[in-house]
């Protein structure tokens, strides 16, 4: 079978976009349960639809370029977990294509192919939300058009493409903040592949700078710097909500480490099979496996299962130097097939044994089937801990959807600007329950320093944690 993909034909492209379109459907579709990342998208681009701004009317610190795609395709599809998960799939193909048409066009391999986009398909089986639509999704895009630009540096230098790179990395972090460690890496490769003068890397950082010059431009006119400053830039080190367990990332991960690090070690045993461009290549895409690592843990906290899919170029990169490394060709073969069928079962395997399974492995952003109960058959909910869970087919009310975000300003309400400030967000759109844990009220004190709540607001007698409001205020 491996033999198909080992000739130069664009319709072995075709082949592996269908083998994974049968197999993440096949495997997945319909069976997907929703996931709180998804909930919090698909409430983002709700919230926006209603005419919100980000970071002034949603505090939240996603970055604008996904918040303006979630924002779409509510308009189009409304609150749609399908065309999350259909359009998702599509990108995963475009990001193939694009790996693939690297490698034939930079000629990265001693023989044309189409193994890249098959192995990068099949490695966005392993989770099953690897392939939804998501900010690190979206990200992988421009990142890869960026490497793209950046093997073209071997034939000439010009201030288009190295501009390029910047206006890349600048729209990858508009997409996913945890890839603003990839300007470095786009530095650092760079001098990899040509000698660079320091006008020349003040012009991949003008390309960076070009892509959030508008994104400043339009808040500081609109009078909402301050907030984007608050909730977006200043949240680099803020964790992601949706990480994944260090046990379940080992397992998720297990087989791809064990293909992978033999890869490695065997291009490396064979570098005098390369040319030198070639091996250049090899350490750019190990550089871009530790920028991974290293953004994913630094900025985010740890890795999600959306945030999986950056790993899929340098484990494609390498698992196809790996197998047409081999020389016989049953050992190809078999390798290829254990691949194909062990990767996506891995990611199917898992999510179906999710209820036999201890919770140190399971995925602890998966939410039930129906939204939680609440008291008074609330609808509009502000929650104020990280019970994000009742936001389950619910709709937010107020501008605080980040808690992290929320608390310091929750807890400033002995001034009086900031007083006043939380109480017209608190009044112009009044939740129909508030829920916040007893040691988060005993801290920012709501209701005790802005006592005109008290007309609106109650505890409920059974939940004393959720305050429901009145249907007329208490006089």
């Amino acid at each position: 079978m491996l033999s198909l993909f080992r000739i130069n034909d664009p319709l072995r492209f075709l082949l592996a976009a269908v083998i994974f379109l049968l197999l993440r459907f096949g495997l997945f579709y319909g069976k997907q349960p929703a996931t709180g990342a998804d909930m919090l998208y698909q409430l983002i681009g709700e919230r926006m639809a209603e005419g919100k701004q980000l970071y002034v009317d949603i505090w939240e610190n996603i970055p604008p370029f996904s918040a303006g795609i979630f924002w779409l395709v509510h308009l189009l599809f409304g609150h749609s977990q399908s065309a999350y998960f259909i359009i998702g799939a599509l990108l995963v193909i475009v990001q193939a294509g694009l790996l693939n048409r690297m490698a034939l066009r930079y000629n990265l391999y001693n023989e044309k192919n189409y193994l890249p986009a098959l192995f990068y398909c099949l490695f966005a089986l392993v989770s099953f939300d690897m392939a939804m639509l998501s900010p690190p999704l979206l990200a992988t895009v421009p990142l890869l058009l960026m490497l793209d630009n950046l093997f073209g540096l071997r034939d000439r230098i010009e201030n288009e493409r190295l501009f390029s790179l910047g206006v890349y990395v600048g729209s990858a972090i508009l997409f996913y903040y945890p890839t603003a460690l990839f300007i470095l890496f786009a530095l650092i490769s760079a001098v990899f592949l040509r000698s660079l003068s320091p006008r020349q890397f003040l012009v991949i950082g003008l390309g960076v700078v070009f892509m959030a010059l508008p994104i400043f431009t339009y808040y500081y006119y609109t009078n909402g710097f301050t907030l984007l400053l608050r909730n977006y830039w200043f949240t680099l080190f803020l964790p992601e909500r949706f990480l994944l367990n260090n046990n379940l990332l080992f397992l998720l991960l297990a087989l791809p480490a064990v293909s992978f690090l033999p890869a490695v070690s065997k291009v490396y045993a064979s570098g005098m099979s390369f040319i030198n461009f070639q091996q250049t290549t090899h350490r750019i895409m190990l550089f871009w496996l530790l920028t991974v690592g290293v953004s994913a843990f630094v900025f985010a906290g740890g890795f999600s299962g959306n945030s999986l899919i950056l790993l899929a170029a340098s484990y494609a990169f390498f698992m196809t130097h790996y197998i047409l490394l081999l020389s016989k060709k049953w050992t190809t073969e078999i390798t290829a097939m254990m691949l194909i069928t062990a990767l996506p079962a891995i990611g199917w395997v898992i999510l179906n044994k999710q209820a036999d399974m201890q919770p140190a492995v399971r995925y602890g952003y998966i939410l039930p089937q129906a939204p939680l109960p609440l008291p008074q058959n609330a609808q509009r909910i502000l929650v104020l801990d990280n019970r994000w869970q009742y936001y389950y087919r619910r709709q937010l009310a107020t501008p605080y959807l980040r808690p992290e975000l929320a608390a310091p300003h929750l807890q400033m309400l002995d001034r009086y600007a900031t007083a006043q400030a939380v109480y017209l967000n608190i009044m112009a759109d009044m939740p129909d329950l508030i829920i916040c844990a007893p040691q988060i009220t005993d801290k920012i004190r709501l209701f005790d320093r802005l006592q005109i709540l008290r007309r609106w607001y109650r505890p409920h007698p059974q939940y004393p944690d959720f305050y429901y409001k009145q249907a007329t205020p208490k006089q």
